[in-house]
């Protein structure tokens, strides 16, 4: 059987002050959301040798996650602070740099743009005690080639860009173009970019079977054979 390589990435946000709300007003879904976070380094421990997973959390998150009074509020429900530490080990988890507030960064001022990225890696470089953070997911995969000089500017050697917003400069196969990764240039300066399926990703919405995950990316391999044949 053909060895089978992926990236899988979890997005994590929530606004400020949104967990605090929750708390008060619908208890029960806060815990959900809680305890959903705190499963997620737990569940790789197992297979720490094999286990790999990509981490976006926003600064917002952060901030709330950190934060001492909260930390202190839902202390019988997640240990906040081990959570954290535990998403240190780079072993099992590889954080992804995103912008802090979560906005659709195409859609803001582009004088915002630094100050949202940089927020981020200033709380992430404290949280996680380094400043190594080699992805970027966009929040709500919003992107345009205008932010590469702002994310190489920052220390980034690759982003995350949705499948349906790859166009190729030359002819490509659609399994070219999504399972590989490419460059991508504006201004001077030239990022990786690395593709996300979107058919894939929006499979993942409700809950996803491993046995379901492997045959589906079979079934794009033998596709992929055939058509090269």
């Amino acid at each position: 059987m053909a060895d089978r390589y992926f990236a899988l990435v979890l997005n994590l946000h929530q606004p400020a002050g949104n967990l605090q709300e929750l708390l008060e007003r619908r208890e029960w879904e806060a815990r959900e959301i809680l305890w959903a976070m705190d499963r997620i380094p737990r569940s790789l421990w197992p297979d720490a040798d094999i286990g790999r997973l990509h981490v976006s959390i926003s600064g917002t998150l952060l901030e709330t996650l950190a934060d001492p009074d909260f930390q202190s509020r839902v202390y019988g429900i997640v240990d906040c602070g081990s959570l954290l530490w535990y998403l240190q080990n780079q072993r099992i988890v590889n954080v992804l740099g995103t912008a802090y507030y979560h906005p659709v960064l195409p859609l803001i001022p582009r004088l915002d743009w630094d100050a949202q990225i940089e927020r981020w890696r200033g709380i992430g470089k404290h949280l996680f005690a380094r400043d190594d953070f080699a992805g970027f997911w966009p929040p709500e995969m919003g992107f345009s080639m205008e932010l590469i000089p702002s994310l190489r500017q920052a220390g980034y050697q690759y982003v995350v860009v949705d499948s349906d917003y790859v166009e190729p400069l030359t002819p490509m196969r659609w399994d070219e173009l999504r399972y590989r990764p490419h460059i991508a240039r504006h201004d001077g300066e030239e990022i990786v970019v690395v593709v996300r399926d979107r058919e894939l990703s929006d499979a993942q919405l409700a809950g996803m079977q491993p046995d379901w995950f492997i045959a589906e990316v079979d079934q794009r391999r033998v596709t992929v054979t055939t058509q090269r044949w």
